[in-house]
């Protein structure tokens, strides 16, 4: 019988391709440990980006919760503790929201997606909508001499009471002429003079602090003060109220027009009001002027000499017997020209005067004013007789909710 030989080069072939084979399915097991380790990432990146989600629905949860009245700090998840056990439409979710002030809380929040985690934290704040008695965005000038900032109506005396408090919505006003005010600046706050040390001034990035005002607490911030335009509401907007004559609107009872009904009014020409003024309940009045007439040299709210707007209702004595509710005229206007009085004769303004790009200037200073007044600038000449009483209710009124410094944080999150 005929043998067939293997010879030599055909055994080396064999070892050739055996470790060909094998180096295949070496490459081949890598490419497949490989791709199993890919898909595990991505099934877990999957999963870490759908609990985010799931925080997200919590942050959600806190913010409405919150809006809706919530005041003392509070909790949603498996704890006893907690107010709910879960987030609606997000089940396994827990936060917990603390509140570090009535107007600001810290708000964690962790979700879950296959039993991997993912946590966030944010604040949700609001600030108070009219904080300052006084403020001018560029600066504010008390000019001239005479005594201390601000001496009263009749002359200066020692218990100077130029920026003092009250509050409309307690009985009998709560008057207190060492009542703590804010007046600021995001420039430089000149005084020729003392200020009282119940007066805080807050200077802004940018400002440059006081010159020449003794006496007041200083309060640096770091970040500018917005003072943005405030426009009118998109609905609800009434004609303006007042007497159309020539290039101007006329207020008061010096036109026949002593009361302004409640609601929400636009003027497109600037408004000049005389002798006494009162409003029937919450007006805003909005004053916007178009470039033609938005000008530095138009006056854009003139108040004249002896005039009385919403000011306080008084008895035969001169004692104040209903204080003037500051929040029911609030007057806003874009106007870059004068506001109050270039005379400088003395007025009473109740209200919330807000006018950032404007400015006021006065020689001699006699203004009342109960309530709040933000202007671009505000320069006092001559001896100056200002009185800035700042109404307490204010201080009620607040911006928006705002959610800000969103962060990941680790998990998992401590929940009570």
């Amino acid at each position: 019988m005929r043998q067939r030989l293997t010879t030599p080069d055909e055994r080396g072939n064999l070892i050739v391709a055996i470790a060909i084979i094998m180096i295949v399915m070496m490459i081949g097991t890598a490419l497949m440990a490989r791709s199993l380790s890919n898909i595990h990432v991505i099934t877990h990146l999957e999963n870490f980006s759908s609990a985010l989600g799931d925080a997200d629905a919590g942050l959600s949860d806190a913010k409405f919760r919150i809006d809706n009245g919530q005041a003392a700090s509070f909790c949603v998840g498996t704890s006893p503790a907690c107010l709910a056990s879960a987030v609606p439409g997000a089940p396994g979710v827990q936060y917990k929201a603390t509140a570090t002030t009535p107007d600001q809380w810290t708000i964690q929040s962790m979700g879950s997606e296959h039993n991997v985690p993912h946590a966030i934290q944010a604040t949700y704040s609001r600030s108070t909508k009219f904080p300052f008695a006084l403020f001018g965005k560029t600066g504010l000038n008390f000019q001239g001499t005479g005594g201390p900032v601000g001496c009263v109506l009749n002359g200066c005396n020692s218990n100077n009471d130029a920026f003092s408090t009250y509050n409309s919505s307690v009985a009998g006003g709560g008057y207190n002429a060492n009542g703590p005010v804010y007046i600021g600046s995001d420039g430089v706050v000149n005084c020729n003079g003392n200020l009282t040390s119940n007066v805080t001034v807050v200077y802004f990035q940018g400002g440059g602090g006081t010159s020449g005002c003794t006496n007041a607490t200083l309060q640096p911030i770091g970040i500018p003060y917005p003072v943005p335009l405030q426009n009118p509401p998109a609905t609800g907007v009434q004609a303006c109220p007042g007497l159309i004559q020539g290039s101007s609107v006329f207020l008061g009872s010096a036109y026949g027009i002593p009361i302004i009904p409640s609601g929400i009014y636009q003027c497109n020409l600037p408004i000049v009001m005389a002798g006494t003024l009162a409003v029937a309940g919450p007006v805003q009045l909005y004053v916007e002027l178009d470039p033609t007439i938005n000008l530095a040299s138009v006056p854009d709210i003139t108040i004249a000499p002896a005039s009385s707007i919403n000011g306080p209702v008084t008895d035969a004595l001169g004692n104040i017997t209903t204080w003037p509710v500051a929040a029911n005229l609030q007057i806003y206007t874009n106007g870059i020209g004068s506001i109050g009085a270039l005379a400088g004769q003395g007025y009473t303004f109740g209200g919330v005067l807000y006018a950032p790009q404007a400015y006021m200037t006065a020689d001699g200073c006699k203004g009342t004013y109960y309530g709040s007044v933000v202007a671009n600038t505000l320069t006092c000449n001559g001896t100056p007789n200002l009185k800035f009483l700042y109404d307490g209710a204010l201080s009620q009124l607040k911006d928006a909710w705002l959610m800000s410094q969103y962060t990941e944080i680790g998990a998992p999150i401590s929940v009570p």
